[in-house]
């Protein structure tokens, strides 16, 4: 696969937060939801809304969020009351009830799930509202790990030390090959301002950034309409002309873990058949000696850096 030489100039999709919104793979609500909606007073926090139902007013909690008071209140707070203005009404999965419900609303003709928009948007935390340890759903789960590896909301602003330096929030490989270089792999291929970015495609030769998962699938969906197949994708940059059976679609193989995982194949098949993990590296990259051995040379330096920055920061 090849690597570009990436320049801000290519970062695309300049999304604002409320533009996430519009995306076609939140969850949505099923066909007349709106019956079951009710009237919102007001939002009192991204996770408490006072609504006016049948039976009065009363505080709804959302499930599986939870609001951090102590990050960036006032802009969250703003946040959401521009989205669920006063009057807008949102159905209930279970109205009347005092448990956490799962709360829906209109955008754009469509029902999401406010838990996940808040999710994906970095405005809460996974988990119940009152610690209630409700399980949270895998798209829940994929929604924090999406917003937090583009650093958005908290995790961009006063929860920056736990956002993504290198793969902090990419489960770690079991499968043999050393993590550092997995770490220095993803460096090479997809470094952005300092750390590796998931939302990246190099197009023939071309390397782009996306601001979210969602433009970036959206320029791969358009490039498979065309009937285009030579591109690398995701945080690995795996090439899609000749590694798309190692994915069960498009969409997934922009996810970080995914991603990296088939990455520690590639290299373990390499592995296996040259035996030398640093032929391995140079043939992730290419087969020819000079362009594989220079790529080699690269991802060498950037363990270097990463282990040295690592032990720096444990001192």
């Amino acid at each position: 696969m090849r690597h570009a030489s990436f320049v801000s100039r290519h970062l695309l999709a300049l999304q604002g937060v409320l533009g996430l919104l519009g995306s076609t793979v939140f969850p949505v609500g099923a066909d007349g939801v709106e019956q079951d909606t009710v009237a919102l007073i007001q939002v009192l926090s991204p996770d408490r809304l006072l609504v006016d139902g049948p039976d009065g007013e009363r505080v709804v909690r959302v499930r599986g969020v939870h609001s951090d008071q102590s990050c960036l209140p006032d802009h969250q707070l703003a946040w959401a009351r521009r989205v669920l203005p006063p009057g807008a009404r949102v159905a209930l999965d279970v109205p009347g009830s005092t448990e956490p419900q799962q709360v829906r609303f209109q955008w754009r003709g469509a029902w999401l799930d406010w838990g996940f928009v808040l999710l994906r948007t970095g405005h809460v935390l996974p988990g119940g509202a009152a610690g209630d340890g409700t399980r949270v759903p895998r798209d829940y789960a994929m929604a924090v790990r999406d917003a937090r590896s583009e650093g958005r909301g908290m995790w961009g602003e006063c929860m920056r030390g736990r956002a993504i330096r290198r793969s902090d929030a990419i489960p770690r490989d079991a499968s043999g090959v050393p993590v550092a270089i997995l770490d220095g792999i993803a460096m090479v291929e997809s470094q952005h301002n300092g750390r590796p970015w998931p939302w990246t495609l190099n197009v023939a030769g071309q390397g782009y950034f996306f601001l979210s998962r969602e433009a970036a699938w959206g320029a791969v969906r358009r490039l498979e309409s065309q009937h285009f197949d030579q591109f690398d994708v995701g945080l690995m940059q795996v090439n899609w002309r000749y590694h798309r059976n190692r994915f069960r679609n498009s969409w997934e193989a922009l996810d970080p873990g995914i991603s990296r995982q088939v990455a520690a194949d590639i290299l373990l098949e390499q592995w296996r058949r040259t035996g030398s993990l640093a032929a391995a590296i140079a043939n992730y990259h290419s087969a020819r000696p000079a362009a594989g051995q220079a790529y080699l040379q690269r991802v060498a330096l950037a363990v270097a850096r990463i282990r040295k920055s690592s032990q720096g920061a444990t001192r």
